[in-house]
């Protein structure tokens, strides 16, 4: 289970993601499509084309400008 800030920040990726991409290619659609830079502390949401998995990355700024970004894939339940 993951835990989150009360106040954490949720963006949402419209439409699909080749979720092949590591953790430097989901940063790169933040940068381009959200238009956010990469000390923008948040959880980015990418779904794929089957909707059926997700990959979330959660990027933490901390006081020293230095981002901390991971990775995790989560896989849906169809039913």
């Amino acid at each position: 289970m993951l835990t989150f800030p009360s106040n954490q920040r949720v963006f949402l990726a419209c439409g699909t993601t080749d979720l092949c991409k590591s953790i430097d290619g989901l940063a790169a659609i933040v940068q381009e499509s959200f238009g956010l830079n990469l000390f923008t502390s948040g959880l980015f949401v990418f779904c794929n084309r089957t909707c059926d998995k997700l990959k979330l990355l959660i990027i933490r700024c901390g006081l020293s400008n230095s981002a901390f970004k991971h990775c995790r894939r989560v896989l849906l339940d169809k039913r």
